[in-house]
């Protein structure tokens, strides 16, 4: 079950709630004061910041884009 974030728009407090989706649909019809906030996506990161990809991997990516440049169309593959 996801957790969704509202806010209160009588009193401004901001809070999370743990719910199905079904059971979010009755709470806001219930909760009219109530405004649903949209979460981000998450951040997914290596631990390494965002730089480049380490060596290996850019290694794999050339070789993927050596066997797929073909004829006119040029490979979209980014080896960094």
């Amino acid at each position: 079950m996801p957790t969704y974030r509202f806010i209160n728009n009588e009193t401004g407090e901001e809070f999370e709630e743990f719910m199905t989706i079904s059971a979010l649909d009755d709470y806001l019809k219930e909760n009219q004061n109530i405004t649903q906030l949209v979460n981000g996506a998450p951040m997914i990161s290596s631990g390494r910041g965002m730089g480049k990809p380490e060596q290996g991997f850019r290694d794999l990516l050339k070789e993927i884009k050596k066997k797929n440049s073909r004829g006119i169309s040029r490979s979209t593959v980014n080896t960094f």
